[in-house]
């Protein structure tokens, strides 16, 4: 599967935008996925969803506590250097 960097980076804004202070359950965040995702070219799909979470995590990205997914420090940052870039 090809890493994506456009769609590294709206997972990223939709973990930004979504979760509170304790994260955010992989549930909603994977049907706020498919949702945002409909007007997508190619749609936004749960296999590609899945292998973005995991290359975010492995990157530092995101984390994953006991109530869900939550935007690391360097998540924040790298979201911050490439939020107007269009990979």
């Amino acid at each position: 599967m090809r890493r994506d960097l456009n769609k590294v980076r709206h997972l990223l804004e939709l973990l930004e935008k979504r979760a509170d202070e304790k994260g955010m359950s992989r549930q909603a965040l994977t049907e706020l996925w498919k949702e945002s995702g409909k007007s997508a070219v190619p749609p936004l799909d749960t296999p590609e969803f899945s292998y973005l979470i995991a290359r975010t995590m492995e990157a530092g990205f995101i984390s994953h506590g006991s109530h869900g997914f939550q935007l690391t420090w360097n998540g924040h940052e790298w979201l911050d250097r490439n939020r107007k870039t269009n990979f």
